[in-house]
């Protein structure tokens, strides 16, 4: 009897882990799907042919051959379409499968690739593009756009979501090599992350976060704050 994980088979979950050797499949089909896979889970058609950049025949041909496999299934017709790998398996065989520098440089172009053509994902959703800078290794970027994250889930009051967006951020510092740039880089974050934290545990009317938010901004006042109240485990 075949075996389906949320719709796919361990037959084709079996063709990734033989060094994607797949029968009749070509080298740019397995190029697009390692593309998708860098996107993530679900990726739209849109975002997969700005970051493809080849013709659009080629392009569907691929998509239709991996429909055909069983390794992703789609949702709409291009370009509206929207395509899923078929079990968190598969995209992660497909991830896997490039070299480090290549990830890099896919994440990087598809970070690129939403500042240009996709306005409305960065604006609301900056932490995709966050995730695709860290991940490119470009921190400046990413930094930014997890401050962005971070300060657009605390207005939702999202204070959870929005410390764990400062903190992605202040993993990034000691890879800035600019001590200005990186100073005021953990100043703004340092003082969002400690307002968040203001607002989750205590909050804002409570007199001895007043308190701490008057002791000054940056480190000494997310120190002076810890006194009064431990961060909650947000790592």
């Amino acid at each position: 009897m075949r075996r389906h994980f949320a719709g796919a088979t361990v037959d084709a979950l079996n063709k990734w882990g033989r060094g994607l050797a797949w029968h009749g499949i070509r080298f740019p089909v397995r190029e697009i799907a390692q593309i998708g896979a860098a996107i993530g889970r679900e990726f739209s058609y849109s975002l997969l042919r700005a970051v493809v950049g080849r013709d659009e025949t080629a392009l569907r041909d691929a998509l239709a051959q991996l429909e055909q496999a069983e390794l992703v299934f789609c949702q709409g017709e291009p370009p509206e379409a929207v395509y899923s790998f078929k079990h968190v398996l598969v995209r992660d065989a497909a991830y896997e499968s490039m070299l480090k520098s290549r990830r890099q440089q896919l994440h990087g172009q598809i970070a690129r690739a939403l500042e240009q053509g996709f306005a409305d994902i960065v604006a609301n959703q900056p932490e995709i593009a966050a995730h695709h800078f860290t991940e490119a290794g470009l921190v400046e970027s990413a930094i930014d756009y997890w401050l962005k994250a971070g300060q657009q889930a605390a207005r939702r009051s999202a204070n959870a979501e929005a410390l764990n967006h400062f903190a992605r951020g202040l993993e990034l510092l000691p890879s800035i090599d600019d001590p200005m740039l990186r100073n005021k880089s953990e100043l703004l974050l340092q003082t969002s992350l400690g307002h968040s934290s203001c607002a989750k545990t205590v909050g804002l009317t409570n007199i001895p976060c007043l308190r701490c938010l008057a002791c000054g901004p940056g480190i000494s006042f997310v120190q002076r704050w810890v006194k009064l109240k431990p961060l909650p485990n947000i790592w």
